[in-house]
């Protein structure tokens, strides 16, 4: 019909107004044909039918005009197409009528305004329409020529005129026809290839903003890696990270809710929430949904979750889910998990989505995680390196006590041995002996950890009461 080949409703709208205009021609060219019609050698016409042409062609313009105020009006596409094939009705009826009016005449011309017929419908419905208004104006020419040929049967008298015998002329009708057919032909031929010009343009056009979609949506991607990237950097700690991380990424997307979980052990744990109460319990794999995708490792579409087995309820007013897994090489560190409050929100398009944002996120997490790892490892390192440094300054402390009470009994005996009794030289003796002792259990504790640090001393912890 009118909106055959996919036009919508300003494209039926505009061939409606083309129509229009056509169809004024064609009132313009009836008029001034029946006004002319007796300007002609006769047969003349009878006022009765100079009237009925004339009345014809009003009829003609009033149903334009209706045509016309009902295009403006209508608001459906099926509203216009009803309107069109009611205009092409009255189009038909109005000039083949004006066809018949006039075959007083075997050698009238007003047919010709019946030419309008088939530009009509090859404009309307393309090649196969003005083939069937082709048919139309066929089975029309023969009848009338039927009906001509036995009204001047005998010769006679006819609008003031004589005329002779007319007979059924076939090459009448093939003239009359041909040349609705030539246009038939050439206008619907016209049809189809601008229709398919059209239609391949609104292909291409599809395919155009089908492309400027997915680079949209690429631009999204693009701008909530980024963003993902900028709130999982801000922070130091890695909770606090993935806790940006969903909500700059649930904003930036325009997600209803936004959630990623990490894998402790054969446990899910929410890391970052964003859109709904903090979920806080640990999820086993292969309970719910997260933890079904964290189990097989594949993302995951829920049209409906509470058709789900096993589904776990953070939200009652959730409806549908879809969850992609966070992967580093062939690990599944955890989960990105996005719901609606909107039965069936998400489509095989937004899981691909999400499933690339997963493994950026991921690739975020597990760079957090490292940095977060290399200052506790280099936190460590820093009190080890101040344990070692409290340690030197204890064992220095510690040498030296028993070096300075050696030196110092030794020099006393040196400068001084005989103002000293034996007995004082025997305790300053035994004293030196003592310290010796010392010193050298102390030295014997320094090499005892420097072969603990290099790894040349294997520990055997055991129970003891």
């Amino acid at each position: 019909m009118v909106a055959r080949g996919g036009r919508d409703l300003e494209q039926s709208r505009r061939l409606e107004r083309g129509l229009i205009r056509v169809r004024w021609f064609g009132v313009i060219l009836g008029v001034y044909l029946v006004a002319e019609t007796n300007a002609a050698p006769p047969p003349f016409a009878t006022n009765t039918v100079l009237v009925a042409g004339q009345a014809l062609m009003a009829v003609l313009a009033g149903g334009n005009l209706a045509v016309f105020i009902a295009t403006r009006r209508c608001r459906t596409l099926r509203g216009i197409e009803r309107t069109g094939l009611a205009a092409f009705l009255l189009d038909t009826g109005v000039l083949l009528a004006l066809g018949w009016l006039f075959s007083y005449d075997p050698k009238g011309a007003t047919w010709v305004v019946s030419l309008v017929l088939p530009l009509e419908a090859a404009i309307r419905w393309r090649l196969e329409g003005a083939l069937a208004s082709v048919a139309i104006v066929f089975a029309n020419e023969v009848t009338r020529e039927v009906y001509m040929a036995h009204r001047f049967a005998e010769p006679g008298i006819y609008g003031g005129a004589p005329l002779l015998r007319y007979p059924f002329l076939w090459s009448n009708v093939i003239f009359r026809v041909g040349m609705s057919a030539i246009i038939a032909l050439v206008a619907g031929f016209m049809a189809r290839s601008l229709a398919r010009e059209a239609e391949n343009a609104a292909q291409q056009a599809a395919r155009f903003e089908e492309s400027a979609r997915r680079e949209a949506a690429a631009r999204r991607e693009l701008a909530a890696f980024n963003t993902a990237i900028l709130a999982g950097v801000e922070a130091e700690d890695l909770d606090r990270s993935l806790a940006n991380m969903a909500g700059a990424i649930g904003r930036e997307l325009d997600f209803e809710t936004l959630t990623i979980l990490l894998r402790e052990g054969d446990d899910l744990l929410v890391k970052g929430m964003f859109g709904m109460r903090f979920y806080r319990d640990r999820i086993p794999l292969g309970s719910g949904v997260t933890g079904a995708v964290a189990a097989t490792g594949s993302p995951l579409v829920v049209p409906d979750v509470s058709l789900f087995p096993g589904y776990i309820v953070a939200d009652p007013e959730i409806r549908s889910e879809m969850a992609a897994p966070m992967r580093i090489a062939d690990e599944v560190i955890g989960v990105l998990d996005v719901e609606s409050r909107r039965p069936d929100a998400f489509d095989e398009a937004a899981l691909a989505s999400l499933t690339r944002l997963a493994d950026q996120v991921a690739l975020v997490a597990h760079s957090n995680q490292l940095l977060s790892q290399q200052r506790a490892t280099v936190e460590r390192l820093r009190e080890l390196d101040q344990m070692k440094s409290d340690f030197v300054g204890i064992a220095s402390h510690e040498l030296r006590t028993p070096l300075a009470a050696i030196r110092g009994f030794t020099s006393t005996l040196i400068k001084n041995r005989s103002r000293i009794s034996d007995e004082q030289v025997m305790d300053f003796v035994r004293i030196i002996d003592r310290q010796s002792g010392r010193l050298a259990r102390l030295v014997e504790d320094l090499l005892l950890v420097s072969r603990i640090e290099a790894g040349k001393i294997q520990l055997q912890p055991k129970e003891v009461e």
